[in-house]
């Protein structure tokens, strides 16, 4: 009898492999979502449009980043090495639109900083959006 596969195995098998019918489906369904995203991204950047369509598009495009974030903290649940995978995107890639890396912010103050954009900042000593 074949020993019984945890959630972790199977969400990892489904991540990270492409050989089987799961996986393929997911990574068609993460290239359609980030399709669908920058979509709705473009249709934002229509002035006529943003301001018929804008809270709208907005909550849209929150609901994607939601959606991606879910995503990449899977992806660190179930990684073999999850420090190793992390440092592929470091901090200053992610918040690079918030802090650019030419800015004076620190390292420290560039990881504190993406919790403050969905939290707000009370709490996080050293976030500053400047």
């Amino acid at each position: 009898m074949a020993a019984k596969r945890t959630f972790k195995e199977v969400s990892r098998h489904i991540i990270f492999d492409s050989n089987t019918i799961p996986s393929k489906l997911f990574d068609l369904a993460l290239i359609g979502a980030i399709s669908l995203s920058v979509i709705v991204v473009m249709l934002d950047s229509v002035a006529p449009l943003h301001q018929s369509y804008g809270s709208e598009l907005a909550f849209i495009e929150w609901c994607f980043t939601l959606l991606f974030t879910a995503e990449y903290l899977m992806r660190l649940f179930v990684a073999p090495v999850r420090m190793q995978y992390a440092r592929i995107f470091s901090a200053s890639s992610i918040c690079s639109p918030f802090s650019p890396p030419t800015s004076s912010c620190s390292f420290r103050e560039r990881t504190i900083f993406l919790p403050c954009v969905f939290f707000g900042c009370s709490g996080f000593s050293g976030c500053s959006s400047s």
